[in-house]
């Protein structure tokens, strides 16, 4: 599932990012190195293609005119190894990744090493996932918590259209993963979030519910899933809008988007001074464990 997700980020990149030259800048020549960073999705699935892949990486480390290909091809990378359980590799390729993420515009560079970073800390967890290790998982916690750090402040932007967001997207992906491996293990404070200006962003409890959770796992009770929702409210704090940012499966949500709909945020009673309310809210639902 997350070697889909991942390659399929990488692609949709390429798309994105359609201003990759396929010829080196200046000469009107081919460049030999493009064509080593846009195999045929089919070789990565073999040890070889991998391989060749990142020894092109290598090469194509400090070409900052390759960023926007060599960061795709580092992401396709990365999800391919981690699927085939290459955890070095999969290390690797995130870092070329992030490396490749470049510096501007800024909220775009922060989205691409963010993305990079996530898929650098999952790595971590599926990589000890069987053999406990409290440095390793807290290494990859802590590098999920500084991802969310950096995205929030975008995160809680929202498009004239109310759609998802990018950021979004990303940030619910982190917190995900994040918050299933606190609820497994001891759960550590956060660090205060703050907005795109630097002001300091209110944390909220929901009320309106008192069997809000029971509820919520009834509704999941043989399924092995996480899913982070993203909530809009209005002043008052009511939602006004339910999404599903993140999900681990198919599953269909709607009777947790329903509950959470009942809910009211209000301010949390430790909030510090002069904070700010948010609109945009995201709630982990970790229904049972994977991997964590």
């Amino acid at each position: 599932m997350y070697v889909r997700m991942m390659t399929a980020l990488a692609v949709a990149w390429v798309a994105i990012m359609g201003a990759a030259a396929a010829q080196a800048p200046g000469s009107g020549a081919p460049d030999p190195l493009i064509a080593a960073l846009t195999p045929a999705p089919a070789t990565l699935e073999t040890p070889a293609g991998r391989a060749a892949l990142l020894a092109a990486l290598t090469s194509a480390q400090g070409r900052s005119d390759l960023d926007d290909i060599a960061y795709a091809a580092a992401m396709s990378l990365g999800a391919h190894a981690l699927s085939a359980g290459d955890y070095p590799m999969a290390h690797r390729a995130w870092d070329d990744a992030a490396g490749h993420s470049g510096t501007t515009p800024v909220a775009r560079a922060v989205l691409l090493r963010s993305r990079a970073h996530t898929g650098d800390a999952v790595t971590t967890i599926f990589e000890y996932g069987t053999r406990d290790s409290a440095s390793a998982r807290d290494q990859a916690y802590a590098e999920l918590q500084q991802v969310a750090v950096d995205l929030y402040p975008y995160a809680i932007l929202n498009r004239d259209d109310g759609q998802l967001t990018p950021f979004q997207e990303a940030y619910a992906e982190a917190i995900g993963w994040r918050d299933a491996g606190r609820a497994r293990y001891t759960p550590q404070p956060t660090a205060p979030m703050h907005d795109i200006n630097g002001a300091v962003v209110c944390p909220v409890r929901w009320h309106g519910n008192n069997d809000v959770l029971q509820s919520l796992s009834l509704a999941h009770t043989n399924v092995s899933a996480l899913a982070v929702f993203r909530i809009l409210t209005d002043d008052s704090g009511a939602p006004t809008k339910v999404d599903v940012a993140y999900a681990q499966t198919t599953e269909n949500h709607a009777r947790e988007m329903a509950v959470i709909s009942r809910l009211h945020a209000q301010r949390a009673t430790d909030a510090p001074a002069n904070c700010v309310m948010p609109h945009v809210l995201f709630q982990s639902l970790i229904f049972a464990y994977g991997p964590y």
